[in-house]
């Protein structure tokens, strides 16, 4: 608040001879009898200062260098549109509405840029800035500009840039700028709007007008404004029904006209809050609720309006299935995946196993496969047996959920009448990696490798039974492939 008291000075010192309180009245963020309600009024009413947007002033916003020097050419009266389709600084494009404004300060020695052919439009003002800006326009009119102040008292003077010094001494003189307490001048400080406007009401009443004014104050419905000058104080008071109820036809307190009830001034009400006038508190219309999508199996309801949420989602109908509420699969894991699919796709293999069969038969050989499982167990079993010349062979591999980090793998098989072997070992769920360990009735040995099998028949029995297991699950399991158990591929092994 000390930063605009020397702003005010002068308009308190005119206030004799301004006999109304002006009221901004064509502003609702403007109220009546404050420090800054005599300055907006006088601005807004000489066109000076607009509004941001209807019905908004924006008092507390900070003023830019392209707000200001458009202040100014206002005050002059320069028809900026006779500059407005030239430029001379690289930021300030032709055909804005501050390009003229710019272009004639510049133009007119009246402002310059901030360096590197930049005018900083958009730059809030300082306040050692708007003192040049007044300063300089006050010399432009020839006006008197010899008023001097010393500044030495404020601790922060030396802050004061060299090339506005003189101003900011004109200015301090002027009485339209001083510290922002005893010590302290904040010429690089910024303004607001409302500071601007108060500041402009003193300078064009003190150094642009040497009337003695006759003012006429301002009515319900129009300006107040001077019987010997062109200056206006002060926008239209508005009627005045003396009732609260904006809807209610009543005798104007003020003039006695006859005023019309008018429709309330409302925002729109909302999911959780009434519509309420903001002139006179009535309700216009309560609140609207939500509009709540329902609750499905993985989202709680949501306000199609506002996106507000309520209450939990509905959770699957199953933890192991097909969900009947939303038709999703709902799995732990893949292998939870294929177990459910053998369960309720299965055909019945005979010995009490479900699951699915394929069947080849060349001139040479037979393969049989089996992907099964037992009904209330866990593990699949894909299993292979190869019937040549040479004898029978089987090869079971036994999966088991993932989580276990490899798969387990048995296997047998019939060199001849005499002669059997078994073996076991395991695959790598991230690579793919296989080691199997087998042994017979003589000997033990191991391999790193199924391709290392001192059997062929062995190592084409496993690559088999890895295809027609892939082959299978993608076939009857609704897509299931062995990639699906982080394997490294789909087919375990290139065939």
């Amino acid at each position: 608040m000390k930063k605009i008291i020397s702003l005010i000075l002068t308009v308190l010192m005119i206030a004799a001879v301004v006999p109304f309180s002006a009221f901004a009245g064509r502003f609702e963020d403007i109220a009546d009898g404050k420090w800054y309600t005599e300055g907006i009024s006088f601005c807004a009413a000489n066109g000076y200062m607009d509004g941001v947007a209807e019905g908004k002033f924006d008092r507390s916003s900070n003023l830019t260098r392209a707000m200001f020097v458009t202040i100014l050419a206002k005050i002059d009266g320069v028809n900026t549109d006779a500059y407005a389709n030239r430029t001379i600084f690289s930021d300030v494009a032709i055909g804005k509405w501050y390009t003229g404004a710019i272009t004639w300060a510049a133009e007119n020695n009246l402002a310059s840029g901030i360096g590197e052919g930049l005018f900083g439009y958009k730059n809030n003002v300082t306040r050692e800035q708007m003192a040049l800006f007044l300063y300089v326009y006050t010399g432009y009119k020839a006006l008197d500009t010899s008023a001097s102040a010393s500044v030495a008292s404020y601790e922060d003077s030396g802050r004061i840039h060299g090339w506005a010094l003189d101003a900011v001494k004109w200015a301090v003189a002027s009485g339209l700028i001083s510290g922002t307490s005893e010590t302290v001048l904040d010429p690089r400080g910024t303004c607001t709007r409302a500071q601007a406007a108060v500041m402009i009401h003193s300078y064009v009443l003190s150094f642009l007008s040497d009337c003695e004014h006759d003012w006429v104050a301002p009515t319900c419905t129009e300006i107040g404004y001077c019987t010997k000058c062109t200056l206006k104080s002060g926008t239209e008071l508005g009627h005045y029904k003396g009732t609260d109820d904006c809807t209610v036809t009543a005798s104007c307190v003020r003039c006695g006209v006859s005023v019309n009830g008018v429709a309330h001034k409302a925002t729109a009400a909302t999911c959780t809050a009434a519509s309420v006038c903001s002139v006179c508190g009535v309700q216009v219309a309560p609140a609207k609720g939500h509009s709540l999508s329902p609750a499905t199996c993985t989202t709680p309801a949501k306000c199609k309006v506002c996106g507000v949420k309520q209450g939990s989602e509905l959770g699957h109908t199953t933890s192991n299935g097909i969900c009947t509420r939303c038709g999703n699969e709902v799995f732990a894991s893949y292998h939870n995946k294929l177990v459910y699919y053998l369960n309720t796709k299965g055909e019945d293999l005979g010995n009490g196993d479900k699951g699915f069969t394929c069947y080849i038969e060349t001139d040479t050989e037979i393969y049989t496969t089996f992907i099964s499982i037992t009904p209330g167990l866990s593990t699949v079993y894909i299993t292979t047996m190869l019937e040549n010349i040479e004898g029978v062979y089987y090869l079971e591999t036994a999966l088991t959920d993932r989580t276990y980090g490899a798969f387990k793998i048995t296997t047998g098989g019939y060199f001849d009448e005499t002669h059997y072997y078994s073996g076991e070992g395991h695959v790598s769920v991230s690579t793919g990696y296989a080691e199997i360990y087998a042994t017979d009735s003589s000997y033990v040995y191991t391999h790193s490798a199924y391709t290392k099998l001192m059997d062929p028949n062995a190592e084409m029995l496993f690559k088999y039974s890895a295809f027609m297991g892939d082959y299978l699950t993608k076939t009857y399991a609704n897509g299931l492939s062995l990639k699906e158990y982080r394997f490294k591929s789909d087919l375990l092994y290139n065939m």
